[in-house]
């Protein structure tokens, strides 16, 4: 549980301080000064051990999963106690009965993951607890109060609280370490901490600058605001409908004083119209209560607070001695505090667990206490343990099922007596305890009997440090796919490639590094408002809308103008007659003043005022210029007014940032709120579409408008830097980093960001190892550091050896002749001779790189040379940082990877980074990962997910031969699934957000078409999917059901499309993206080379252009030897004339020597802009364009055609290192799909670094891809989610699919004998539910009327056949299509209410009589010879007119289609056309 949101929010403002304790080698408990107490909240370390263990915590794996779970907690807590902290655990033993709902929901969603912990779980993590000695604290209503109580009190005391309730930030906890990112081990732990208020202050100072503090209410008003972590039937209060609670939020912060919130904050600013006066006294009661908890707790007796006798004087004293101190179920502590308890059992096991507990709960009370104890073992019912006393009451602050739960039904079943023959050895420990815990006998060896159930054999381990974990078994010692990890010499001379290192220069990575500039926390830039007067005024008389805006948005300087004409004339903002003397009212300067005047020439100016048309004034191009020159604040402020000028739906989206950052009573907010409002419904709809767009982003730049780093970027510098300091000051504990970061969020570009920026200028000692599994992102850095003239080298594997080599633009002199060059050797021999290399020939760098370029494989010979090195070594531990691109990158795929992975992780220098989108915090990785045998800060620099591009998903089926587009949820085969993986993977659900459309994401937010509203539309990407994040989470099963069935209509883009190869699914406008295991031959296919008649003219043509090519270079060379002799003073440029060569494809140039070493099958593919890139094999001219589409393809050419090269096919070596902006669609081939694992995946989806589509062959690899889960489902056909059940629980009689669905309601409404307006009303509700488009459902309508006149499909009810025309002849059906459409026509037409509706029935009604499409299969051809009859008949009634008929007719002769048709249909159509010219020709007559 927790606020709604907040943690989010207050890691992307604060920053948590990082403090590393360490234990003392000879295991001594070291005395530790100031805050050394821990208090842990024990459900959030409960649950951390739960997902530790992950699918084998579950109660049916048996004494197994007490054995782990008693590891994992002992490990964690001896790991604190290890560093001299005193352990502190505050245990959510019971609940008020407001909270059972709550805690009732969490219970099934968990069991419907499949795996639960059963009821003994508890029992082994507080037996942990107990041997540990730990002080545990059992809270009586919940571990909330406790744990506020015990923090605020002894705050001088308390190191921190380790949690995962963001609550505490709103009470006021001073220090708070989210209990996830604690990293420890055996020799340290770190924390990352957080200052409450420190955090509370960067938040508020960041969206309004000034402020020195935030008080308790403005925190309340947020926690209020943005809501608990709950479904919104939970939330309670008047605020679950804040339409985005972190705007609200935002909003809440900009507000000067701690007041209480008027009416308006809800009405106006946040648009909540229907939020009334007692709403808002709701929400103010809510606030209060909130604040009154804080005070209460810094006063309040902890003894009252904590479960013990004197607190349960009902329960039996010995029960309650036993409740306090020792292990004791965790539903007979529940039972004893509220009267309700839980069965977290499977329902085959409920049954004598019942029996057994209404046994149990008889001994609980004392005889003058007996109350009622029930529990829920099922969603809808409550059981009961025992039941009231006759003429009792239920005693208050009791559960009581008819006001707690009044929804479930109250059973009272014997239960079963006799215990099921297979019966888990879990739940057995769990009889023996519970039955021990209620003897009203003191029992001195109950502990002893309890820890032997639950732990038999079983003793507490050491704490040791992490050891290489046995990942793979023999069996599966096997390279699944190439990683691609080594450098060849080839790929050694491609680094340094000059025409590709140019290339890299001219890339828009290259300029960013050179003016990036540091990040700085900002409040949002401001306005200049005086300037932004003066446009508005200056304008005033030609746009209504800028003269509105200069009135009412700056109403104060408007009347100060508009009525002191001499200060309207000094500021030169007034209009003049011509007779008027223009010399202003003070001794003008000298030279004479100057004003941008109307009347002078375009783009001039006149002195002292005078002109003709007597016309003083500042003119809106002056403004501009003006605002130019002054860069930061007028930028900003220059940006904003010509957004305001062209107010496109992107602009809007901009206005909406500026609105939000300045606040409801600013400028800015006015003046967006007034633009909104002049603008078209269609745009604006445009805006809520435009703003799930990638490119919709806060963009933060420096005050000189220059790109500045990212928050991560800025973290990761300023840790790095600071560790540096420390060491050269004496400390010697290392910093190992992970930097988790999204794809696309420039880990790589860091990389050389921290050379430059830090290493190179502050510590010019250090070395930096960069390495990364995968030789093409080893490549592209080293191109990068060509292009920034770096000084650096390269290290590779060779052989049982490895080389070390210095590029040549390094170099100041050639080695001497006779010198070796290229030889391998040790790693030892290799640093040492080429730094002695680098001396003797005056490298820059004299010897020593600034960066280092490492395979893998030498990357972990380098670190075991600096465990050798002396400490004042180039190449010790202390100088060498490694920066470890994607090390998790091919451990799965291949066994040497992960062993040479392993050796790098366990030596891992002073400082050191891994960098990865899918590593997740230390905590969650395996032993291994921190097997390094030192004590070390272990920190996490991470950043959700939430800006990633939209990535829509398809699936292309080749034997249906089409491509289907699959909504997220249609990836769940449930939502069982659904809920089971989703509730507790934060991560998961926002990951499952870029998958969504804009019309998904605007139906789950619950924005309208026909109305958008400005204050729904989300400022950027982020806000957008923090808002939608929690909808997504609390989604119900109807809701669910309803929109998964919504989307996959063909009216929300849910339909197939025609895809008979898969050359059909490459992207139109921009570079696609083909990922499998052999590039080359796919790279072939997918040009065409299946056909080898036709591949065999595209060979003859390209080797036609190559002899064209080849004599056209011999005639050049010739021009070129005559010109020499001509002249031999020849300038520069005659020296450097280029050859022919051949354009393959326009843009794609190959030389002559390229030709000659390329076989002509490779020529043709790049004749059809397809290349590809691999592990090995891969020719020069291929890897040259290849490049050439990687780098240098600007966005604008994607806009109207396809790119040069426009299709790259790759291996898995080249996923990660294909960084490409252009490409807009991937394909992943089931060849390579099926053995990548889910980080993989995520990585190949990251490769859309602009929204696009990412395409699968196979549904399972798809599922595994997106949700992690690989277990097989099969896929409904197109259109059947549809055809389930009617509004009232009427299922489909005629077949599937939303035609299907919509006869039905039809045929049902004709049986009512419904009149054609309420008719309409019914059929509107079924379209709204379907998600038909009108015209869709007018078509559908038209066609379901006219099939009456046809056989009753076969799965039609009895009580609807009679309304069909069973073997009637052309002449009875003509009658019945009459009668019908005279009758019902009305409710065809109203749907059918444009042209483009009447077109679409036009359609339908082509599709009905061709038997294609919703309507195969119906019988249709039959109405063809009806064709005629039946278009008067619509004609005649005006369920068809005119330009319906003819915009269909235009659009099917220009597509060639339904020939049949058109042919039957053509005479009235020429009829109607001759019919429509004679009443012109007589209008004209007239």
């Amino acid at each position: 549980m927790g606020i709604q949101g907040l943690k989010s929010q207050l890691e992307k403002h604060g920053q948590p301080k990082v403090e590393t304790l360490c234990v003392k080698p000879d295991g001594e408990i070291p005395t530790r000064r100031g805050p050394n107490v821990a208090v842990i909240d024990g459900l959030s370390l409960e649950q951390l051990m739960y997902e530790k263990i992950g699918a084998d915590a579950d109660y049916k794996k048996g004494l197994a999963l007490h054995s782990r779970l008693y590891d994992e907690t002992t490990s964690f807590i001896q790991a604190l106690q290890g560093t001299g902290l005193e352990c502190t655990v505050v245990l959510d033993s019971g609940s008020t009965p407001e909270d059972i709902p709550t805690m009732m929901d969490k219970h099934y969603r968990t069991m419907d993951r499949g795996t639960t912990p059963g009821p003994t779980g508890y029992l082994v993590f507080l037996q942990a607890l107990v041997d540990l000695e730990v002080n545990i604290l059992h809270g009586l209503t919940g571990a909330k109060p406790l744990i506020l109580a015990h923090c605020l009190q002894r705050s001088e005391e308390v190191f921190a609280l380790l949690t995962r309730d963001s609550d505490y930030f709103i009470y006021g906890v001073q220090r708070i370490a989210f209990i996830d990112d604690v990293a420890n081990d055996a020799l340290s732990v770190t924390f990352h901490v957080y200052d409450c208020n420190d955090t509370w202050l960067k938040w508020r100072q960041q969206k309004a600058g000034g402020y020195h503090a935030v008080s308790p209410k403005h925190r309340a008003q947020v926690a209020v605001l943005m809501g608990k972590d709950a479904p919104a039937s939970q939330q309670g209060g008047a605020v679950a409908a804040v339409p985005s609670p972190v705007v609200a939020a935002e909003l809440v912060m900009l507000q000067p004083i701690a007041d209480d919130l008027e009416l308006d904050f809800f009405q106006v600013d946040l648009g909540m119209k229907k939020f009334s006066a007692e709403d808002l006294e709701k929400f103010t009661a809510q606030v209060a209560s909130i604040m009154e908890e804080t005070a209460q707790a810094a006063q309040v007796d902890e003894d009252a607070l904590c479960v013990s006798p004197k607190t349960l004087p009902w329960v039996q004293p010995v029960i309650a001695q036993r409740l306090q101190k020792q292990v004791v179920p965790r539903e007979v502590m529940s039972w004893a505090i509220c009267g309700f308890g839980i069965c977290a059992v499977y329902k085959e096991e409920w049954g004598f667990l019942h029996h057994l507990q209404t046994q149990a709960a008889a001994n609980l009370f004392t005889e003058a206490g007996k109350r009622p104890i029930y529990e829920s073992s099922a969603a809808d019912e409550i059981g009961v343990l025992l039941g009231l006393k006759e003429g009792s009451e239920t005693p208050p602050a009791w559960f009581d099922p008819a006001v707690h739960t009044a929804a479930a039904k109250v059973v009272d079943t014997p239960g079963q007596a006799a215990m099921p023959k297979k019966f888990p050895n879990c739940l057995r420990s769990f009889c023996e305890v519970l039955m021990g815990s209620i003897m009203l006998e003191d029992d001195p060896e109950y502990t002893k009997h309890a820890r032997g159930a639950l732990l038999p054999g079983i003793e507490m381990k050491p704490l040791a440090v992490g050891t290489v974990d046995k990942m793979m078994s023999a069996a599966d010692k096997v390279m699944s796919v190439d990683v691609g990890s080594s450098l060849s010499v080839s790929d050694w001379n491609e680094i340094d490639h000059k025409e590709v290192v140019a290339k890299t220069k001219a890339g828009a990575s290259y300029r960013t590094m050179l003016e990036i500039q540091p990040w700085e926390p900002s409040s949002g830039a401001s306005l200049d408002e005086e300037k932004a007067f003066a446009w508005f005024y200056v304008q005033r008389r030609d746009i209504d809308l800028y003269k509105k805006l200069a009135k009412q948005c700056f109403e104060k300087r408007y009347k100060e103008v508009s009525d002191d004409k001499a200060l309207a004339k000094e500021v030169g903002l007034v209009l003049l007659p011509p007779s008027a003397s223009l010399a202003p009212p003070f001794n003008p300067p000298d030279p004479p003043m100057r004003h941008w005047t109307r009347g002078a020439a375009a783009g001039g100016f006149c002195e002292n005022g005078d002109d003709e048309g007597g016309v003083a004034q500042h003119s809106k191009d002056s403004i501009e210029e003006d605002l130019l020159k002054l860069k930061g604040e007028g930028k900003h402020t220059l940006q904003w007014l010509k957004a305001v000028e062209k107010s496109t739906p992107q602009d809007m989206l901009f206005l909406r940032r500026a609105a939000l950052d300045g606040g409801p009573s600013s400028i800015e907010w006015k003046v967006s709120k007034a633009c909104w409002a002049a603008l078209g419904d269609h745009p604006k709809r445009t805006a809520f579409e435009d703003m799930y767009q990638c490119t919709n982003k806060v963009v933060q730049s420096s005050q000189g408008g220059k790109p500045m780093r990212h928050k991560h970027q800025e973290e990761l510098l300023e840790m790095v830097d600071d560790h540096l300091q420390k060491m050269s000051s004496g400390s010697k504990l290392p910093l190992h980093m992970i930097l988790s970061t999204p794809t696309g969020s420039g880990k790589t570009f860091s990389a050389i960001l921290l050379h430059l920026k830090v290493l190179r200028e502050l510590h010019p000692d250090t070395v930096l190892v960069y390495s990364v599994p995968t030789k093409q992102v080893l490549k592209r850095v080293g191109q990068e550091c060509e292009a920034h003239n770096l000084v650096y080298w390269t290290a590779a594997k060779d052989g049982q050896l490895h080389q070390v080599r210095r590029p040549y633009s390094i170099r100041t002199r050639k080695p001497p002749k006779g010198a070796e060059t290229g030889q391998s050797g040790t790693m030892k021999e290799q640093l040492d001779a080429t730094s002695l290399n680098g001396r003797d020939l005056r490298d820059r760098g004299h010897g020593k790189p600034g960066i280092i370029i490492a395979d893998i494989h030498s990357t972990a010979a380098i670190l075991e040379v600096t465990k050798s090195e002396l400490p004042t070594s180039t190449f010790s531990a202390r100088n060498v940082v490694l920066y470890f691109d994607e090390p998790n990158m091919g451990i799965h795929q291949d066994p040497d990877i992960l062993e040479v992975v392993q050796r790098i992780v366990g030596q891992l220098p002073m400082t050191a980074i891994l960098a990865s989108a899918t590593l997740p915090s230390w905590s969650r990785l395996e032993g291994w990962w921190k097997s390094c045998p030192m004590a070390a800060t272990r920190t996490v620099i991470s950043q959700p997910p939430f800006d990633l591009p939209m990535s829509t998903l398809s699936l292309f089926d080749a034997n249906a031969t089409h491509l289907r587009p699959l909504n997220p949820l249609a990836l769940f085969k449930s939502h069982a699934e659904f809920c089971a993986l989703t509730a507790h993977n934060e991560r998961l659900r926002i990951l499952l957000l870029r998958h969504f459309t804009a019309r998904q994401g605007n139906d789950l937010l619950g924005v309208t078409e026909e109305k958008p509203e400005w204050l729904a539309l989300q400022s950027n990407v982020r806000t957008l999917r923090e808002t939608l994040e929690p909808q997504l989470r609390h989604l119900t099963q109807a809701q669910f059901n309803q929109l998964r069935t919504k989307w996959a209509s063909s009216a929300s883009g849910g339909a197939p499309t025609a895809a008979p190869r898969i050359q059909d699914c490459l992207s139109k406008t921009g570079v696609t993206m083909v990922a499998t295991l052999d590039a080359r031959r796919v790279a072939l296919e997918l040009a065409g080379y299946g056909d080898q008649e036709k591949w065999a003219e595209e060979v003859h043509k390209v080797k036609g252009k190559c002899r064209a090519g080849a004599r056209f270079d011999k005639k050049a060379s010739k021009e070129k030897e005559r010109t020499r002799k001509d002249d031999e003073d020849a300038g520069p440029g005659d020296g450097d004339a280029p050859s022919g060569g051949v354009e393959l494809r326009k843009g794609v140039h190959v030389t002559a020597e390229e030709v000659n070493q390329c076989d002509d099958d490779t020529l043709v593919m790049l004749t059809k802009g397809i290349a590809f890139a691999c592990s090995a094999g891969a020719e020069a001219i291929v890897k040259r364009l290849y490049q050439q589409a990687l780098l240098h393809i600007p966005e604008k050419a994607t806009v109207s055609k396809l790119p040069p090269i426009h299709t790259l096919v790759v291996d898995y070596s080249s996923v990660y290192g294909t960084d490409c902006n252009a490409v807009d669609t991937i394909i992943l081939m089931e060849d390579l799909g099926e053995k990548l694992t889910w980080e993989d995946h995520q990585q190949f989806l990251g490769r859309l670094r602009r929204d696009g589509k990412a395409i699968y062959l196979s549904l399972q690899t798809l599922r595994k891809a997106v949700i992690g889960t690989s277990s097989p489902m099969e896929l409904e056909p197109y259109g059947a989610g549809a055809s389930a059940v009617g509004r009232e629980g009427t299922p489909s009689t005629t077949g599937d699919g939303p035609f299907a669905r919509v006869q039905t309601e039809l045929l049902e409404a004709l049986s009512q004998k419904l009149e054609p307006t309420k008719m309409a009303q019914e059929l509107n509700a079924a379209r709204k539910e379907l998600g038909l488009a009108a015209g869709d459902m007018a078509s559908h309508v038209f066609v379901a009327l006219l099939a009456l006149a046809l056989p009753a499909p076969a799965k039609c009810s009895d009580k609807h056949t009679s309304l069909f025309a069973s073997n009637a002849s052309d002449k009875e059906r003509m009658k019945v299509v009459q009668i019908k459409l005279q009758k019902y026509g009305a409710v065809v037409s109203a749907f059918a209410k444009s042209t483009a509706d009447q077109a679409k029935v036009m359609k339908g009604f082509a599709d009905m009589c061709g038997e294609r499409g919703a309507y195969a299969g119906k019988g249709g051809a039959r109405l063809l010879p009806i064709v005629m009859h039946t278009l008067k008949v619509a004609y005649d009634e005006d369920v068809l007119t005119e330009e319906g008929i003819f915009a269909w007719a235009q659009a099917a002769k220009k597509q060639e289609e339904d020939d049949k048709f058109l042919k039957t249909a053509t005479p009235f159509i020429t009829w109607l056309q001759e019919a429509e010219d004679d009443d012109e020709e007589e209008e004209d007559e007239d």
